[in-house]
């Protein structure tokens, strides 16, 4: 093939006919002798390994989460016969642990779910493949694993699908392709797991979830010509994707799915799309892809909110021929975390992966080792136990390229140049972190770091600075937060969403007349955004313009009748200007709205007390002072009715 990307196909698909030929080159007598139900050896007293006893066992539980049919393995092992046909290969791709696929060192950090095969079960396998490969007695063969459909974690609560097959073309470059996957729910759930089918694991590399919850995901795909799907990776700047509850929900070959937890289950809103986007590469001819995602559910909320972060190195640029390109990176964490979990990444030409934490007292942690890195078999690792990272804990990473002609996984023949990007043939060089924060401070303290790096690595980046804004505001630094919203706006003045949040960090700073400006400029692109009006009321409120300040609570009310602000507002101005009546019925709408809010209590009730309406003005002081129990005017206004309504 004359592209590189066909050079690396020509290569993988070589590699799997020559396997295939060592199966069909298995020892003859495997083939022809009878399987001996014995358990002995008569020459030698010793017992014989039998599949039934001593290898299913093993290779249920090693091998048959992918080996199953329906299942992401290119064949099952599930029978006997399954596997005495490729006795041989097993026996081989276990002895040089290329098989079960599992990249970290052992002793560098513990995993849950560690495919890695003691020294006795290799021994095992060996030992009934040159004895024979015999069956043994039925009786001793355990209960054959089941997985319902292929999924391995059982019939999900929701399937979604594509509705048509994708076809991805036989030549050519990579395809970051995203699939909108709309749920059809009209009620929140929580997601405690998710198991991603992508239908065709011959092309892809790895698919990964995120959300939408403004539609604008389905809005591109239905604009473009070729359905389904949409090419790109993420989506245009400002539109940005959501993790799921900050976790990173991957499918990578060979992957096992987790079950999960209810504690860390994510929450799925109605109207909110997955967008599931997988990278292929194609094969040569064309292929048809048709991913499918199963969602499990949970009846309890989750307790705990996890947040990612990523080591991300600068550019990625190695010459060709260099052996020992090496790319670093490191931060320092501003709070206590747990770490959860660990998901590194690169292409072909990396060989060795590393990630370290170093405390506060300078005790180095070993976070993740893996020594010969292979992008066929990436994954993302879950610790057996969170590993405590105090506040000022650097975390760093390095990884270790090879772009020689002597690295057997370099796509290109010669080697050249390469720089970061997405193609297989590009590189690329990052380490996603799931942390868990002790509060949702610290949560928040997070992810405007998450935001600020990524600030450092691209400073155009617009929609950085309004993330790391959001996140500042979040925790009142609306100092800090209005630099962020102005340097967003500075790079792209059309960001409406930006231009609303830096008038309101205006508002907070007590900068009013910055914020009129800004709001109305909200209102010049959205003349019917509610929240803008009711904020510019407040604001005209503040500055002793009742006028002014009714009459955009009014235009607040009239675009959302759900805004309790604006109602209570409102009805204040009213009743100092003597419209008791209608100040009740705004009132009695806030209360509505919001029936635990005290002051709206206070409110109505001091506007019925006005109108000489006692019992109903009694009813609602007491409903303040259930709320409130302190509630100095409550107490008093509630003895004056309650003497009003004696002496009438």
């Amino acid at each position: 093939m004359g592209t590189a990307k066909g050079h690396l196909s020509s290569r993988i698909i070589l590699g799997r006919l020559a396997i295939s030929a060592a199966l069909l080159t298995v020892l003859a007598f495997l083939g022809c002798q009878h399987s001996d139900p014995t358990v002995s050896d008569s020459a030698t007293n010793e017992r014989v390994l039998t599949f039934n006893k001593d290898v299913a066992p093993i290779i249920f539980k090693q091998c048959g989460t992918c080996h199953h049919p329906d299942g992401s393995g290119p064949f099952s092992l599930l029978t006997y016969e399954d596997v005495r046909k490729r006795a041989r290969q097993i026996g081989e791709v276990t002895r040089s642990r290329y098989m079960p696929p599992w990249l970290p060192a052992h002793g560098y950090g513990e995993f849950i779910g560690e495919r890695r095969l003691s020294d006795d079960e290799i021994e095992t396998i060996g030992s009934w493949v040159s004895s024979g490969a015999v069956e043994g007695a039925p009786a001793d063969l355990p209960p054959v694993p089941q997985w319902p459909g292929g999924w391995q974690l059982g019939e999900p609560d929701l399937i979604l699908k594509i509705p048509e097959p994708y076809t991805l073309a036989a030549e050519g470059r990579d395809v970051y392709r995203q699939f909108v996957l709309p749920t059809g729910l009209t009620t929140s759930r929580y997601v405690r797991a998710t198991e991603i089918r992508p239908g065709n694991p011959k092309i892809a590399h790895h698919a990964i979830i995120n959300l939408d919850p403004t539609g604008y995901a389905a809005k591109q795909e239905d604009e473009k010509d070729s359905p389904p799907g949409f090419d790109g990776m993420g989506l245009s700047d400002g539109h940005g994707l959501e993790s799921p509850g900050g976790q990173y929900i991957v499918w990578t070959p060979g992957m096992i799915a987790d079950g999960g937890s209810a504690d860390m289950a994510w929450t799925l809103e109605p109207g909110t799309d997955l967008v599931l986007e997988i990278h292929m590469a194609p094969s040569g001819k064309p292929e048809v892809i048709q991913p499918v995602v199963g969602l499990y559910f949970s009846d309890q909320p989750p307790t705990k909110y996890p947040v990612q972060l990523r080591l991300d190195p600068s550019p990625i640029d190695i010459p060709a021929g260099e052996s020992e390109y090496s790319v670093t990176d490191s931060m320092v964490l501003p709070v206590d975390v747990e770490l959860l979990a660990i998901f590194p990444h690169a292409h072909y030409l990396c060989k060795v992966m590393k990630c370290v934490a170093v405390l506060p007292d300078g005790k180095r942690k070993w976070l993740l080792n893996i020594p010969d890195w292979d992008f066929d078999w990436q994954d993302d690792y879950t610790y057996a136990e969170p590993v405590l990272l105090p506040s000022g804990t650097t975390v760093s990473m390095e990884f270790i390229y090879d772009n020689s002609a002597e690295n057997p996984h370099n796509p290109n023949d010669p080697p050249r140049r390469v720089l970061e990007g997405p193609q297989s043939t590009d590189e690329m060089s990052n380490v996603s972190l799931q942390f868990l924060p002790q509060s949702p401070g610290d949560g928040q303290q997070l992810k405007e770091l998450y935001w600020r790096r990524g600030i450092q690595r691209v400073p155009g980046y617009y929609y950085a600075h309004f993330a790391a804004g959001v996140h500042s505001m979040v925790q009142g630094k609306f100092a800090q937060a209005r630099v962020d919203y102005e340097n967003c706006l500075a790079l792209n003045p059309q960001f409406i969403q930006a231009r609303f949040n830096l008038a309101h960090v205006y508002l907070q700073l007590k900068e009013f007349d910055l914020a009129i400006l800004q709001y109305q400029s909200v209102l010049g692109s959205d003349p019917g955004n509610a929240l803008a009006h009711s904020n510019l009321g407040r604001i005209f409120d503040q500055k002793r313009d009742p006028s002014r300040a009714a009459t955009h609570y009014r235009r607040a009310i009239e675009n959302d009748p759900n805004l309790f602000e604006p109602h209570n507002r409102l009805g204040v101005i009213l009743a100092r200007q003597g419209s008791y009546s209608e100040a009740a019925k705004l009132f009695a709408r806030a209360v509505q709205i919001n029936p635990d809010h005290s002051l709206a209590h206070v409110n109505l009730a001091n506007a019925y007390l006005l109108q000489k309406q006692y019992a109903l003005a009694i009813t609602h002081y007491n409903e303040a002072l259930r709320i409130d129990p302190k509630d100095k005017e409550a107490q008093t206004n509630l003895s004056r009715a309650r003497a009003a309504l004696k002496t009438n």
